[in-house]
């Protein structure tokens, strides 16, 4: 036994010196909570040229507006499908505050964002809430940003 434990040493310390770094666990980015950055969302409003702290509350006022126009039901449906809703709605100050277009364009407007940049974000929104949530509920948000939706 003597004799095999300094081979056993030699062969564990050449393996651990030969393991190439990459296969060295590394600390991994603590990925975001549900509801915690707007994740998918925001990033998605980013994309149409706006930066993320535009996008995060054009995002929080336009799911607010949604949620004083859909039915309580639906709204559930949505935030149930969308958990980032309710993050990005109280991260931004939102919630409850928006219940038509003239103030969600109002809020929209002091983050630097027109009504011909609002006119791109819709269909983005829109395309987002069909993935996660479904083609009705994402022609009733699309119905609630347009101001014809039936309000609660």
């Amino acid at each position: 036994m003597k004799k095999t434990t300094p081979l056993l040493l030699v062969a564990l310390v050449l393996a651990v010196a030969l393991v190439p770094s990459q296969a060295v666990a590394q600390p991994q980015k603590k990925a975001d909570k549900p509801g915690e950055s707007g994740g998918g969302l925001v990033d998605s409003l980013a994309k149409t040229g706006i930066d993320r702290g535009q996008a995060e509350n054009a995002a929080g006022a336009m799911m607010d507006l949604a949620g004083s126009k859909l039915s309580k039901e639906d709204f559930g449906k949505l935030s149930e499908s969308m958990p980032e809703i309710a993050g990005i709605r109280e991260k931004t100050g939102f919630e409850g505050k928006v219940n038509n277009v003239p103030s969600l364009m109002r809020n929209l407007k002091t983050q630097g964002i027109d009504a011909s940049k609002f006119k791109e974000l819709v269909p983005v929104l829109k395309e987002y809430v069909q993935e996660k949530a479904g083609p009705v509920l994402a022609d009733k948000v699309q119905a609630a940003l347009q101001g014809s939706g039936p309000g609660r």
